[in-house]
């Protein structure tokens, strides 16, 4: 099944392969990120001003074209590091100079290993699911091979680790428990369809959603389930959300579901009539969820009422950032957007910055303030 396939379920009639939904990661007061057009950007959160840019390139005979990314960065020890959907890994500096750049491949550099999920730093490695069904584990420090597990489809999720544990969904309808250090299976169990969720851990709780309409918590030391959860009609694409008692689970059928952490009942429902593939974020007691129609939706957490909302007017495919009251936001209009939420939920553009272009403040012809 390919992207093209997936979004035209969803009804993403104008799916263009080169966009990517790629979200930005917050430290020290900037912002870095990767844009449509295949270079990585770091700005200033305060002012939303460019401090450099770099374009990434393949290599081999994909060296002069540029690359797709639908997986989220991670900062470590200051470098910034990217997965690309051509299959390769970047290292970057916090100057936007060059550590290291290695495909997922060991064996052939031209080979068609295309990564959609994101990395994940886990320990001294760095790991990273990709469409030729393996999962790799890297070095941090030099991008070394350490190991990789053979999976039976495509990886598109993002591994998750926790306590020395790597957990890794495919779409071969498994989620599976890998032992960090050498890379040898501990357990895996069978859902009813393709993962492309990241799974989400709280104590010995492990939740996520599949392509079958079912969503599940598993006991993440063993594998057995604890519950399934079954009254959804679409898809789980984005990953789910844990806050207190709560599982937030969002869903391609247009609701967002929370259910109670322990038994899988619902608590409530906000349904949307959009289908939800970018990820809610807790801001306080409040959540934000983005829409494939391009809404920005607060809801208080307790009851799932609505209180506040902003309508971008552009498909939000990309997971939602926040940090303090700030959210992030990337619709498919070119633009990244820095918008406030009041102690009420009320929502405020602070800022707006063209991914094509360059940085322009609400009210500037070209952009116009939604919020």
């Amino acid at each position: 099944m390919s992207i093209l396939v997936v979004f035209l379920f969803i009804g993403c009639m104008n799916y263009r392969a080169n966009v990517g939904w790629s979200s930005p990661v917050v430290n020290d007061g900037n912002l870095y990120f990767a844009t449509q057009s295949g270079d990585v950007r770091a700005i200033a959160i305060e002012t939303g001003q460019t401090l450099w840019a770099r374009s990434l390139k393949g290599t081999g005979k994909s060296r002069d074209q540029t690359t797709s990314f639908y997986g989220d960065p991670v900062v470590f020890n200051g470098d910034i590091i990217i997965a690309g959907y051509n299959g390769l890994i970047y290292s970057i500096d916090s100057n936007g100079d060059d550590n290291w750049v290695r495909k997922v491949s060991s064996n052939n550099i031209d080979s068609d290993s295309n990564i959609v999920g994101g990395v994940t730093v886990a320990s001294n490695k760095l790991l990273v699911g990709s469409s030729d069904g393996y999962i790799y584990a890297f070095s941090i420090e030099e991008g070394i091979l350490n190991w990789r597990f053979k999976t039976g489809n495509k990886i598109w999720s993002t591994p998750s680790f926790f306590e020395g544990i790597v957990y890794i969904t495919s779409f071969d309808h498994h989620i599976y428990a890998i032992d960090l250090t050498d890379g040898n299976l501990i357990w895996k169990f069978k859902s009813d369809g393709a993962i492309v969720s990241r799974p989400q851990i709280i104590g010995d709780d492990l939740f996520f959603g599949t392509f079958g309409t079912t969503f599940y918590a598993l006991n993440r030391k063993t594998g057995d389930e604890k519950w399934r959860f079954e009254d959804s009609s679409g898809w789980f694409w984005a990953d789910p959300v844990i806050f207190n008692d709560m599982v937030l689970a969002p869903s391609l059928d247009g609701i967002l579901y929370a259910l109670d952490r322990s038994s899988g009942q619902i608590q409530w429902t906000l349904p949307v009539q959009s289908p939800i593939v970018s990820r809610p974020v807790i801001i306080g007691q409040k959540f934000a969820l983005a829409t494939t129609d391009g809404r920005v939706i607060v809801s208080d957490l307790k009851t799932g009422i609505e209180v506040g909302s902003c309508d971008l007017g552009k498909e939000i495919r990309s997971p939602l950032v926040s940090f303090d009251e700030y959210l992030i936001v990337t619709p498919e209009d070119g633009s990244l957007r820095l918008i406030s939420v009041g102690s009420s939920g009320d929502l405020d553009e602070i800022w707006i910055y063209s991914l094509e272009e360059d940085f322009l403040s609400p009210g500037d012809k070209l952009w116009e303030r939604a919020c």
